[in-house]
């Protein structure tokens, strides 16, 4: 993909920032999840304000029951939810939302890349 300015979010040094970047990357947010994302609290815990929407929308197939776990992902435990998967990437990536699978796949219309996947009938707000 060639560069495009878009309206995207960047981390940088540990800042968030957001704003027009000329950036070379295949995630593009969406305004009203940029909106949101501008609304969190300095501090985002994975406990208190992450763990909870995994666990209504996706422990069903990446939570702690071991023979319901798809691709072998697990994310009711933090250092896992982190930590490298077999593919070399990461679901999630502190301090780079570009770096996390989980943020293309949530914000993917590719039906066979989505999550959660259209056949689960669970949606995410922004």
């Amino acid at each position: 993909m060639a560069n495009q300015t878009k309206k995207s979010i960047c981390v940088l040094g540990g800042f968030l920032c957001i704003g027009f970047f000329f950036i070379q990357c295949s995630l593009v947010i969406p305004e009203e999840i940029t909106q949101e994302i501008e609304s969190l609290p300095e501090v985002v815990d994975f406990n208190y304000h992450i763990k909870p929407l995994l666990s209504d929308r996706c422990f069903k197939c990446h939570g702690p029951d071991e023979n319901t776990r798809k691709a072998g992902l697990r994310l009711d435990i933090e250092t896992l939810a982190f930590s490298k998967l077999e593919s070399g990437k990461r679901a999630f990536s502190k301090a780079n939302l570009y770096n996390s699978e989980s943020a293309h796949r949530i914000i993917s219309t590719d039906p066979e890349l989505q999550m959660p996947p259209p056949e689960s009938n669970l949606k995410l707000s922004s």
